[in-house]
């Protein structure tokens, strides 16, 4: 059974958490949105699944018709590039696991990942940032002062052992989360400073990966993570820096992108006034790579302010101090210069001119 569902709003931020909350929710049916938002499609053969996603979509809707008309996604800039990214990530890259969403890079993604990694740590060296190796675990405590939980449950691994109850430990969300607890136990003020990372990260996604585009949604993943501790206008002129940056190498790669202004998706209404707030505030904000087949997300630029730094009573040297950081997503990356360019002799080219914009 097929059903067009028209959404009574063109807010994108709105229109994409619908659609992660079905699609977390609703196993069993595929849905898919408008290019235009306007409507949404439904693939479901159970008529009472069917009648249960339409009042989940009313609830959903009616518990933030207050804002939907507010705030809405802004594009920054953006750029249309020569290269055609056409079908998907070829399986000679990524093989499946045993588990969903998980996956073996061959040597090619390896390479690929090492080589664009090479420029990032190259570009972060110019802000003399302070390469750390973060852990993938953190307390669960830790995930609800930093306000992931219990809003973000759904993506949240938890880790026991064989003879033990106790499941404290988490695998983290966000490959920065774990650097702002020890940030904490400090043992004297810290002054502005920078770090660097490449984090694994784990968001299990509700369990709802893509068999065949892998890199759409990954319960593991690799992200090359830049972060400051730093002033308010300081972080805002990094951020604007790392902006220039990536839109640099993008038109290097002749690839096409656009940056807009984004928000974390969210699954119950309940939670929408946060989502809502970094749409207004623009604190978060994405380099999205459009293909033929629609846009993903390979890095985030986040604007913090001073949430963590008080959250976990962060020691500083002077006051307003707050944290940004930026985030590459390495496999997606990845996986689209590898699109973009098939041939290793010339991807390996492309890639080694990237050094000349961080010369």
């Amino acid at each position: 059974m097929r059903k067009s569902i028209p959404i009574p709003v063109k807010n994108k931020g709105v229109a994409e958490s619908l659609l992660y909350s079905l699609q977390i929710k609703f196993h069993d049916a595929r849905f898919s949105l408008a290019a235009d938002m306007s409507e949404l499609s439904v693939d479901c053969s159970d008529e009472e699944v069917m009648a249960d996603i339409g009042r989940s979509i009313g609830e959903f809707l009616g518990g933030i018709s207050e804002m939907v008309g507010k705030v809405s996604t802004k594009d920054i800039r953006s750029f249309e590039g020569k290269r055609r990214l056409r079908g998907v990530l070829p399986a000679s890259s990524l093989v499946p696991s045993a588990l969903s969403g998980v996956y073996v890079a061959t040597a090619e993604m390896s390479e690929t990942i090492t080589a664009l990694d090479a420029v990032f740590l190259r570009y972060a060296a110019r802000y003399r940032a302070l390469p750390v190796d973060l852990p993938s675990l953190i307390g669960a405590g830790e995930l609800e002062t930093a306000g992931y939980l219990p809003k973000d449950a759904h993506q949240v691994g938890r880790i026991s052992t064989f003879d033990s109850a106790d499941h404290a430990a988490c695998l983290s969300p966000a490959g920065c989360l774990p650097l702002y607890p020890m940030l904490a136990r400090a043992k004297s003020p810290l002054p502005p400073s920078a770090f660097t990372a490449m984090c694994r990260v784990f968001r299990y996604e509700g369990g709802r990966f893509d068999q065949e585009d892998p890199c759409a949604r990954l319960w593991e993943f690799r992200v090359r993570e830049i972060i400051f501790l730093d002033g308010e206008v300081n972080c805002r002129t990094r951020r604007a820096e790392f902006i220039d940056f990536m839109s640099l190498i993008l038109k290097h790669l002749d690839i096409s992108f656009e940056i807009c202004t984004a928000a974390d998706m969210f699954i119950s209404p309940e939670y929408a006034k946060q989502t809502f707030f970094q749409l207004l505030k623009g604190t978060k904000i994405e380099c999205r790579i459009v293909s033929e087949g629609g846009s993903i997300s390979v890095a985030s630029f986040n604007d913090h302010a001073g949430h963590f730094v008080s959250k976990f009573n962060i020691p500083t040297k002077s006051d307003g101090l707050g944290t940004f950081c930026v985030g590459f997503g390495m496999e997606r990356l990845a996986g689209i210069v590898i699109r973009a360019y098939p041939d290793r002799a010339e991807r390996e080219i492309a890639i080694g001119g990237l050094f000349s914009l961080v010369a």
